[in-house]
């Protein structure tokens, strides 16, 4: 896990050197809390982390680019690790992440816990979007919208870049519209 967290460290101080910046223009925004509490994480994280990932804004199998996003979302949260894994078809569970990429800076994110829409494509010269929310049953928990000016591939340093920036919005370690005491797991 440390190897982990350490990786993604390196690959964002990589991506900020390389890019010439930090975030490597990433941009985080409209982030949304609506009864999120820290310990729904710690609850969620419990044993696999569902993530189920709508769209595809790059020339690779649906199925490596999920593998690559759920790859970027490890060691990104606060609090106790959560082991992030792809969403098996079926019955969607009680608690998971959705994330929708697209080429749209309309992706509407109070609507990913309740729909089984795709994602749309991506045209090429349009930044990257994702819309993430952190669902319990149809409620959207907390949603931020991130994008990216591209990304070149599924091992893409910008993609990390934008998926710790995410889950870092996502998953706090505190609603900071609500104080319940539960910070970074521990008093939950």
């Amino acid at each position: 896990m440390k190897s982990r967290i350490f990786a993604t460290v390196i690959a964002l101080l990589a991506t900020a050197c390389a890019e010439g910046g930090i975030g490597s223009g990433v941009i985080v925004r409209n982030a949304h809390y609506d009864g999120y509490s820290h310990s729904d994480y710690v609850y969620a994280s419990a044993g696999g982390f569902p993530v189920e990932v709508r769209g595809n804004p790059l020339s690779v199998p649906q199925e490596v680019f999920q593998e690559a996003v759920v790859e970027a979302m490890q060691g990104t949260t606060w609090g106790p690790p959560a082991h992030f894994v792809v969403q098996p078809e079926g019955e969607p569970p009680l608690s998971r992440i959705v994330l929708e990429f697209g080429d749209s800076r309309n992706v509407d994110t109070r609507a990913l816990c309740t729909t089984n829409a795709r994602g749309e494509g991506r045209f090429e010269g349009r930044p990257v979007v994702v819309g993430a929310a952190f669902c319990h049953g149809e409620r959207a928990l907390s949603r931020v919208t991130g994008s990216v000016p591209d990304l070149s591939g599924p091992r893409d340093t910008r993609l990390y870049a934008l998926m710790s920036q995410v889950n870092g919005q996502l998953l706090p370690p505190e609603n900071p519209h609500f104080r319940d005491g539960c910070r970074f797991g521990f008093g939950c």
